[in-house]
């Protein structure tokens, strides 16, 4: 933090209840299905790349097709800060608080952005969420210098599962290195490590959040925000969105409550996950999501939805008739999501979502950066690219 934020920034601690007292929307497991009028679907895409001519390139291809994309990289940085710190009600959790990044010259004419952060889905403890904290608060400063107010949105989460065959690994590894100093045989050093391995971690998972917990609390943030007139005054555009896994969270909410998504003019994902499992077959194998899921869930993570597959049921679903009620996406991604391992992209999948809601009627932008999952929200590709596109109108107010 530089210090002409650490200046400005002040924190004004208080209850969104205090605010807002109605409850969440209910989570019901349905699909969008009301219409409110018609649009033309379409995926445009852009390629932003470090060679300046290979960026021109990109740019007068994407015009030939969308005239209003436009790669110019000609835009200034407004410099914002945190204005407000709000937490929700009966907490003093830093994951259930959200932080208002307000610019120093907003400009009314774009939207508020809800940005739902990530962090593998984990939490629950500080030196789990605060330890990627740093990192998720650039996504926020780089929606704000375009000049529009984001809200930064955290959750509760889960905690990492001990796995048995891991246990047993270290436990019989330091059972091997203690009966060196020990008399104890290393059956017996290995059973009392094993047991002391999964009681401590169980004492450390207590309290830890569940799926629906994640979901409750991004929908009473996004209720919230939406509530309060001097965050979304009359006549504001409203931008729902997620960076990585609080890009799974919200699709998911959004797939589950239509009346949440259609308060929204635009869905914005950067390098959001959207599938927990492979998008399409036999692409990927399907043992490397499991494995990451149960490492997260447990047993339980068959039960977590996959936002690109519910999308992909309702583009196909008999209910497509019923389906301008999407709101308008736009899709960041990658060149290199996760170290150049192309196995681990089938967790962002930002390709086969847009296709899907582009055949269930949506209109879907697709943006890719050159930066990695981890680099891409302080990207000035990505600043440039936002700022084009909201400063050209996107989202259009209504559908």
């Amino acid at each position: 933090m530089d210090k002409n934020e650490t200046h400005t920034r002040t924190r004004q601690k208080q209850s969104i209840v205090g605010h807002f007292s109605r409850s969440p929307p209910p989570l019901q497991m349905t699909l969008l299905t009301e219409p409110k009028s018609p649009h033309s679907s379409r995926v445009s895409r852009v390629v932003v790349s470090n060679n300046p001519r290979e960026t021109l390139s990109a740019t007068k291809a994407s015009a030939a097709s969308n005239s209003s994309t436009k790669s110019t990289l000609k835009n200034t940085r407004i410099p914002s800060s945190v204005t407000q710190t709000y937490y929700y009600a009966n907490s003093s959790l830093f994951e259930q608080s959200l932080d208002v990044f307000t610019p120093s010259i907003p400009d009314p004419s774009l939207p508020l952005v809800l940005l739902v952060v990530g962090s593998g889905w984990l939490g629950h403890h500080s030196f789990i969420y605060s330890g990627c904290s740093w990192w998720n608060a650039s996504g926020p400063k780089t929606i704000a210098a375009t000049g529009a107010t984001c809200v930064c949105i955290r959750h509760r989460g889960a905690f990492p599962l001990l796995q048995p065959g891991l246990c047993i690994a270290l436990a019989g590894a330091l059972g091997y290195y203690a009966t060196r100093h020990y008399a104890n045989s290393q059956l017996q050093m290995t059973v009392l490590i094993a047991a002391g391995l999964m009681a401590g971690w169980k004492l450390l998972a207590r309290g830890s959040a569940s799926f629906e917990d994640m979901l409750d609390d991004v929908a009473t943030a996004i209720t919230w925000s939406q509530a309060n007139e001097s965050l979304n005054p009359a006549g504001t555009k409203l931008v729902l969105g997620g960076y990585s896994s609080g890009g799974h969270v919200l699709t998911s909410l959004l797939n589950r409550t239509p009346s949440l998504a259609a308060q929204a003019d635009g869905v914005l994902l950067l390098s959001g996950v959207l599938g927990t499992r492979p998008a399409t077959s036999p692409a990927t194998p399907r043992w490397l999501t499991d494995v990451v899921c149960t490492g997260v869930w447990g047993g339980a993570w068959s039960a977590i939805p996959s936002p690109v597959h519910t999308m992909q049921a309702l583009a196909a679903s008999s209910r497509k008739a019923n389906k301008h009620n999407l709101p308008r996406h736009l899709l960041v991604g990658c060149k290199s999501e996760t170290f150049g391992i192309p196995l681990l992209d089938t967790f962002f999948c930002r390709d086969a979502y847009a296709a899907a809601v582009t055949r269930a009627g949506g209109d879907a932008d697709v943006i890719t950066v050159d930066a990695d999952h981890w680099t891409v929200l302080n990207s000035d590709h990505l600043f440039q690219q936002l700022a084009d596109k909201m400063k050209g109108g996107w989202p259009a107010k209504g559908r």
